[in-house]
């Protein structure tokens, strides 16, 4: 096996997308399921065959403040300080650790496209709605209290009873908009995305709006008329303040691209 052996692991929900990361991309995916730490670092050996990495990154769906996870619901056993585990179990020195939410691993791939306009806000709309911002020079921006970004609760302007964001814009409420109506659902979704996105760019005035996540890797072309309408409604009339921002899509493997950023 080529060196150094850079392992990129994205952790969510429903599962883990591992890959090894090297100077020609991304190489070996591979999906597991992991349920614990041990089962991690087996999925590690599995994909490096049994030889130890140089460094590992991992996206981790859940709240953090600096390397801490302090709450990760669909993957309790990450929550503490799994760094400190790793550094042991994988006798890899601490600078060669990264730890990092989700939604900024989607937000950092977008620093491998070319010509990409920064500071930038990315939405990963997956089976939850991840969410990270990079500034101008392109790193990562947390919140005041050092934590990661986290939406999910935030309100929709939209006439639907139930306004939270984490349950109208993932996959659930995808599925449930499909069914719910007899026009043009995915449309519907992209207003709702567009009108979202909008929100957020108004607060954070982005050159560009990443997305990423299954939804919109799946279900783009029924959602991009909507969303591109909708931002252009809320947004279009407000140049002398807020340029209108680039749109990148990025595709399934968002998150292990961005986290191949961070060696």
């Amino acid at each position: 096996m080529a060196y150094p052996i850079n392992v990129v692991v994205d952790i969510g929900g429903s599962g883990a997308k591992l890959a090894l990361s090297t100077r020609s991309g991304l190489q070996n995916i591979r999906h597991e399921h992991p349920n614990s730490l041990q089962d991690f670092f087996d999925c590690i050996r599995k994909l490096t065959g049994g030889l130890a990495p140089d460094a590992l990154a991992v996206a981790v769906p859940g709240i953090m403040r600096g390397r801490e996870v302090l709450s990760a619901p669909k993957t309790p056993w990450l929550c503490g300080n799994p760094a400190e585990t790793i550094r042991r179990k994988l006798s890899l020195n601490d600078k060669k650790i990264h730890l990092i939410n989700d939604g900024e691993a989607h937000a950092l791939a977008l620093k491998t496209r070319p010509n990409i306009k920064l500071g930038a806000i990315h939405l990963s709309i997956g089976s939850a709605v991840g969410f990270g911002v990079l500034n101008g020079n392109g790193e990562v921006l947390r919140t005041l209290s050092g934590n990661n970004w986290e939406i999910g609760d935030v309100r929709l302007v939209t006439n639907a009873p139930d306004k939270e964001a984490w349950r109208l814009l993932g996959s659930a409420g995808f599925e449930e908009q499909i069914k719910r109506t007899d026009a043009d659902g995915g449309k519907y979704f992209g207003w709702r995305l567009g009108s979202f996105a909008a929100q957020l760019s108004l607060i954070f005035r982005p050159r560009t709006i990443g997305l990423s996540g299954g939804v919109i890797h799946h279900r783009w072309r029924q959602i991009e008329g909507g969303f591109r309408e909708e931002l252009h409604r809320r947004l279009g009339h407000l140049g002398h303040v807020l340029s209108m921002p680039e749109v990148v899509v990025l595709d399934e493997y968002a998150a292990l691209t961005g986290l191949s950023v961070l060696f």
